[in-house]
């Protein structure tokens, strides 16, 4: 088993497709580290809105950064759930954000 950081630096150190045309190993061991690194980026993304939210970046600002909407933003960070005083926060700043409240 890989773990991210080890998927990341030995992605990083893969060579240029183009050298390896004829090595299905090669491009097979590149979707494999391509995929982990994807899986991980993906779910690792709410967490980093939700601290984006409580240190006070703008909704503007997250949407900019995710490169999505500001309420899928917001109902990425608030699906992290919880019922802590900063789980509250977000969920205010979304229902500010998006016009209207997102559902817990």
């Amino acid at each position: 088993m890989l773990y991210p950081y080890d998927v990341f630096k030995r992605w990083r150190k893969h060579e240029p497709a183009a050298l390896h045309a004829d090595e299905p190993e090669y491009h097979l061991e590149e979707l494999a580290l391509t995929t982990v690194a994807a899986e991980w980026l993906t779910r690792w993304q709410p967490i980093a809105m939700h601290r984006a939210i409580l240190a006070g970046a703008t909704p503007e600002q997250l949407s900019e950064a995710a490169g999505l909407s500001i309420r899928v933003v917001f109902g990425a960070a608030a699906a992290l759930g919880g019922d802590s005083e900063d789980y509250m926060t977000v969920l205010a700043c979304s229902a500010d954000a998006c016009s209207g409240p997102l559902k817990p």
